[in-house]
């Protein structure tokens, strides 16, 4: 036994030799724990996601990787400045995350349609693609079988929008900016159809940044009239308007058994004026404030 009155080295020798066991169990786990964060990393960073798991919009948290921010449940996190969707989660219209089993352009828990209840025929994705056919879009229909693609008939329109969240120029904003009625979206006061048409707050533009044509009086029979603030750019002093030629103003379809989304002649339906015909914005057929879209002939409902 070492006296405690034993010279200043040794007992500096005692200290050194108690710490170094007590040193080892503390480096070691250390190590162990960088070791195990380097390969979290690694594998966090080389992670392309799978069926569910795909990189896509840039944030810096979790729940800003939602697509409907309404919902605490988060869908996807935030690894590296990207946002991961979880396995099963949908990749929404904005590279977001939505619950499974939801549009892509819808609000949540909205079901995606069996693609036989669509008209269309589910192939293995090793098939070569059938005649007069089109792969369904992201929330259009699905098969039951994941692994199966769904065809729908090739002929008509391809719709912007399922459902009023679908019409949202921001699917940050849960608040309807529009409504969607035979597959193209119908903007409701305050908001205006964009040139992808859905609709946003930026107005509509002046008659030549639609290459519209200004006309006095009214406008020619294979044309449309846009909006009262694009026509006012046409001048205020006369009575003027900005006139578009029909062909470039897409309308809305229907569903036909068979033949995909097949063109509707729209109206304008007002039970006060009964029904106009509808104005062209942005590229867009749509209907102006108080007015609702109808099938050409019909009434108000």
């Amino acid at each position: 036994m070492v006296s405690r009155f034993a010279p200043p080295e040794v007992l500096g020798t005692m200290r050194l030799a108690s710490f170094l066991p007590l040193a080892s169990l503390l480096l070691v786990p250390a190590a162990l724990v960088g070791a195990c964060n380097a390969h979290v990393a690694q594998v966090l960073s080389s992670d392309d996601g799978g069926s569910g798991g795909t990189r896509t919009t840039t944030c810096t948290s979790d729940p800003e990787c939602n697509a409907d921010v309404t919902i605490s449940t988060l869908f996807g996190a935030c690894t590296a400045g990207s946002c991961v969707c979880h396995t099963n989660s949908v990749v929404a219209a904005n590279g977001k995350c939505g619950a499974p089993g939801t549009s892509p352009d819808a609000g949540p828990n909205l079901p995606i349609p069996a693609c036989e209840d669509k008209g269309g025929i589910c192939t293995s994705v090793e098939l070569p693609d059938p005649p007069g056919r089109r792969r369904a879009r992201a929330g259009e229909a699905a098969c039951a079988d994941p692994r199966s693609t769904c065809w729908l008939a090739s002929g008509g329109m391809a719709p912007v929008c399922y459902n009023a969240q679908g019409c949202n120029g921001n699917n940050a904003i849960s608040a309807q900016m529009g409504d969607c009625n035979y597959g193209i979206c119908f903007c409701r006061d305050g908001f205006t159809v964009q040139t992808d048409g859905r609709c946003n707050v930026a107005p509509p533009p002046d008659c030549p940044a639609q290459q519209g044509t200004c006309r006095n009086n009214n406008c020619m029979a294979a044309e449309l009239v846009s909006a009262n603030a694009t026509n006012l750019s046409c001048g205020d002093l006369v009575e003027a308007f900005c006139c578009n030629a029909k062909s470039t103003c897409t309308g809305g379809a229907q569903e036909a058994a068979g033949a995909g989304w097949v063109p509707v002649e729209l109206e304008c339906c007002s039970r006060k004026s009964g029904n106009t015909p509808t104005i062209c914005v942005n590229g867009w057929q749509t209907c102006p404030s108080g007015t609702a879209p109808v099938r050409k002939g019909s009434t108000c409902g």
